[in-house]
């Protein structure tokens, strides 16, 4: 059973759907590749936002100067078996 890393994006107001970034023939080596790509998503954005990242999930939260919130973006990676389709369930 190969299993993919998929990502949900959760902007204010906005949510996106799952979206595959990539596929690996194990659970595990998937987990892993989880975890770096959060590690990597992170470090990408904490010059911009204040980051918090752990348990698969980043969260990044943008302030103006003045200390007023501009953002809050939650980024999930997650990863699913290749028999879940993370769309749901087709109409019939």
């Amino acid at each position: 059973m190969i299993a993919g890393i998929y990502a949900r994006i959760f902007v204010v107001l906005e949510l996106r759907p799952l979206r595959p970034l990539t596929g690996s023939l194990t659970y595990g080596d998937c987990d892993r590749e989880k975890t770096a790509r959060v590690r990597e998503f992170a470090s990408k954005y904490r010059a911009d936002y204040k980051v918090e990242a752990g348990g698969g999930m980043v969260l990044l939260t943008g302030y103006r100067p003045t200390g007023e919130l501009t953002a809050i973006m939650v980024y999930r990676f997650v990863c699913l078996p290749d028999t879940v389709d993370p769309r749901g369930p087709k109409g019939k």
